[in-house]
């Protein structure tokens, strides 16, 4: 959204530097004294992620924006993202409040943009979106699993949003309505995304044990062995055909218990073709992997998530860097995210 009117780019500036100054006196807004979700609001202005306007009011029926929702899950996670920078979202330059936070999330496969390579940033956030980034955001202790009980009328796992709403509100992070709808395409409020935030944030203080440098190693080395095993299955045979495993399910289950269900997916679901009962390989580009004979780098985010970092050079991909985020689920620490920074661009 390169080109706005000046009246709405001078609105959204002010709007987000008085959206987020932390430093507000938590009891001090005049229209929350009696609202359902104060003690939440009041929470997050504590701890310096959200804050009120120059009139004293916090404004908690004002939808929140992509923009916004990234300063607020940055700063939860204490990412670095005060600094601006140019993001690698298009529309997403230095300028943009909140480019700092929308780049670190991005990094780390929190935050994605549209086809077209923006992000957005001033779109509001519907809350089945939202409730993607806060399980994606690793501010929910649950990977993608099957839960039994379907809790909304308006929500299926065929949504994009769908199993991210079912996990959240199993770890009681969200909830809907009377009427027993989640409204996922209803744009989300300030009461709202900061009840689902707190609720994320309590719900990720529960105590994880902490990954040391050489297990986040020893996880890549297994997703490396596992896979290569798993294609030696189907490389000599015809058409790339797996003997093994006759479904995407099968085959991701291999990976399951080290990685993420969405990084299992976005890793294999187009190297992958189902057809008539069968499981064929698809001869694709090498897969970007780690490399225990080049250095790397490691580092504790939060308590649920860390990251390592390595720099690659090849032919096909040039000098990049790959970001492997880790984060703990039930108790487990697992590959998260995967991703490729190209340091030439």
């Amino acid at each position: 959204m390169k080109k706005v009117t000046y009246v709405l780019v001078l609105t959204v500036m002010v709007s987000s530097l008085l959206l987020f100054n932390g430093k507000a006196d938590a009891g001090s807004f005049s229209d929350i004294e009696n609202h359902w979700a104060k003690e939440d609001m009041e929470y997050l202005v504590q701890k310096g992620i959200i804050g009120g306007y120059a009139d004293g009011t916090f404004r908690p029926n004002e939808v929140v924006t992509r923009a916004q929702a990234a300063i607020m899950i940055g700063r939860a996670l204490g990412l670095p993202g005060e600094q601006p920078v140019d993001a690698r979202f298009k529309d997403v330059p230095a300028s943009v409040t909140g480019s700092g936070y929308i780049h670190q999330l991005e990094l780390i496969g929190v935050a994605s943009g549209y086809a077209d390579r923006t992000y957005r940033p001033h779109k509001p956030v519907n809350r089945g979106d939202a409730t993607i980034h806060l399980i994606k955001s690793t501010l929910a202790p649950s990977d993608r699993k099957g839960y039994p009980e379907h809790p909304f009328k308006d929500v299926s796992t065929s949504q994009a949003s769908g199993e991210y709403v079912i996990i959240a509100y199993h770890n009681g992070i969200v909830d809907g309505y009377a009427d027993k709808t989640f409204r996922p395409y209803e744009h989300i409020t300030r009461a709202q995304f900061s009840v689902f935030l707190s609720r994320s944030l309590q719900s990720e203080r529960q105590s994880a044990p902490e990954l040391e440098e050489q297990e986040s190693v020893d996880l890549l080395n297994r997703y490396n062995t596992v896979r290569e095993a798993a294609y030696d299955d189907a490389l000599d045979q015809p058409n790339y055909k797996f003997q093994t495993y006759k479904t995407k399910e099968e085959f991701y289950q291999l990976f399951l218990d080290f990685m993420s269900r969405d990084v299992v997916e976005q890793s294999f679901s187009i190297r992958l073709r189902e057809e008539n009962g069968s499981l064929y390989l698809v001869a694709m580009d090498s897969v970007r992997t780690f490399k225990p004979e080049i250095p790397h780098d490691f580092e504790k985010i939060t308590d649920r998530l860390s990251v390592l970092t390595q720099i690659q050079e090849s032919d096909m991909y040039g000098r990049e860097k790959l970001i492997f985020t880790y984060k703990n689920m039930d108790g487990t620490w697992k590959i998260s995210s995967i991703r490729a920074l190209n340091l030439l661009q």
